[in-house]
Formats: C-alpha cells, sequence, structure tokens
C-alpha cells in the first residue's frame, strides 16, 4: 500500500469515528474508549443501587404495615377470646378442658 500523500494516490486508513488512525494513536484511542467503557459502567452502577436502595425502602415500609396490620389483628383476636371468656366463663371452661383432653390423649400415643 502507497503512503505517501502525493496527489491521486490511495486515501490514508481511518480509524474509529472517521479520524486518521496511525500506529502510535491505538494506544490512546483504546485508553480513551475504555475510559468511556468505564464512566457509562459508572452510571449504570449508580442508577441500579439508586433503584435497590428504593425496593429495599419500599420493602421495609411494606414489612412494617404487615407487622403494624398482624399487631392490630392479634390484639383483636385477645380482646375477642376476652369478651368469650367473660361473658361465658363455664362454656370456656369446657372448651379449655376438651382441647387439653384431646392434646393429652395425642401425646400419650406418641410416648407410648
Amino acid at each position: 500500500m502507497n503512503t505517501s500523500k502525493q496527489p491521486g494516490t490511495a486515501a490514508e486508513p481511518t480509524g474509529p469515528y472517521g479520524s486518521t488512525a496511525k500506529p502510535a494513536a491505538l494506544p490512546t484511542v483504546l485508553h480513551e474508549g475504555a475510559a468511556e467503557i468505564k464512566e457509562t459502567l459508572g452510571h449504570m452502577a449508580q442508577g441500579g443501587k439508586g433503584a435497590i436502595g428504593q425496593m429495599v425502602h419500599e420493602g421495609k415500609s411494606r414489612v412494617a404495615d404487615l407487622v403494624d396490620e398482624g399487631q392490630t389483628r392479634v390484639g383483636d383476636w385477645k380482646s375477642g377470646i376476652g369478651d368469650a371468656v367473660r361473658d361465658r366463663p363455664f362454656q370456656s371452661l369446657l372448651i379449655v378442658a376438651g382441647i387439653g383432653a384431646v392434646l393429652g390423649v395425642l401425646v400419650g400415643r406418641r410416648s407410648a
């Protein structure tokens, strides 16, 4: 290939972005490309961190809401049981005795 700069000769080879590439400039182009890739990946990582942080925050908020709802339901359940025991103490005592007897029979069969 003729690399002299005479009129009518073949054009010089072009590198990335249409610029004239010389063998000595190749490390510079590679370095600039690597820097650009590194910067792009850094921006992508920052965006990912932000998205993950938002998801964690929303997850924590949802868990806190579920815990509060569960505590409210348990409190209502305990209150309802207390009211039932106060309203019908004899019936409540018989129910607890029946549950105890069933559990006693089940546990007694396992250990034998």
